[in-house]
């Protein structure tokens, strides 16, 4: 399934937001993007767990909501 040129651009814009959890060693975020009750975004960037180098992701069982904003 090929992605929209709005879901592209949104991707890079949240990518170069959480650049600096790409980076090796960091402590890591999830984040997802909803619009209109459908997800349009969900991505890992870092580790899960730094002492072991797991990556994190959209199906790491210890994520938890830390925030969630209405526009």
């Amino acid at each position: 399934m090929s992605k929209s040129i709005g879901s592209v651009a949104l991707e890079h814009r949240v990518d170069a937001l959480f650049s600096r959890y790409s980076q090796p060693g960091s402590p890591g975020a999830v984040v997802a993007v909803m619009r209109a009750g459908a997800i349009e975004l969900c991505k890992g960037y870092g580790l899960a767990s730094i002492e072991l180098g797991v990556p994190i992701g959209p199906k790491t069982r210890s994520v938890r909501p830390a925030a969630q904003v209405s526009a």
